[in-house]
């Protein structure tokens, strides 16, 4: 299958699948990163067309038994970095909600976002995964309740005083 045809059936398969959650900008990189899943490879006909092809499953089987040690060793590093870049953002939710103006225990979405933007001016909710800020703090439902005042808008309130 050609590299274009496969990100366009990603694409329409995965409409909300974001890219910059996996490190990349775009999906035609993200697939050249997975080598296990992917092969890809230049077309002897034409040098601006990239055919892209599966793995064979018995292959990636042989290089998961000989590397089962060095991913067990990967995954525990990556775990432990993702503990740590959740619980960095976790401590940047909570203090943001406190800082920002609250009406009755309430902050508005708003002025959550720009309260977040000051405390880290880099701050984007692609970064962890997700579209919207909504959605970010939807996932964190342990800590937050939201509440929409209208469609698009919400409110939002800290569960737990942390």
């Amino acid at each position: 299958m050609s590299l274009s045809n496969l990100v366009l059936e990603i694409k329409r398969r995965y409409p909300d699948l974001d890219p910059q959650a996996y490190g990349q900008n775009r999906l035609a990189l993200l697939i050249r990163q997975c080598t296990d899943i992917f092969t890809v490879e230049q077309a002897n006909t034409s040098p601006s067309h990239t055919i892209v092809t599966l793995v064979s499953k018995q292959a990636s089987v042989s290089k998961e038994s000989a590397s089962d040690q060095q991913v067990s060793n990967d995954d525990t590093k990556k775990q432990k970095q993702e503990q740590k870049i959740k619980g960095h953002l976790r401590k940047l939710l909570v203090v943001a909600w406190k800082q920002a103006t609250q009406q009755e225990g309430w902050v508005q979405m708003g002025a959550l976002g720009n309260q977040i933007k000051q405390l880290e001016p880099a701050f984007s909710p692609k970064t962890y995964g997700y579209k919207q800020l909504t959605t970010l703090l939807q996932a964190h439902a342990d800590l937050f309740i939201l509440h929409q005042r209208s469609p698009g808008q919400y409110n939002v309130r800290l569960i737990t005083q942390q």
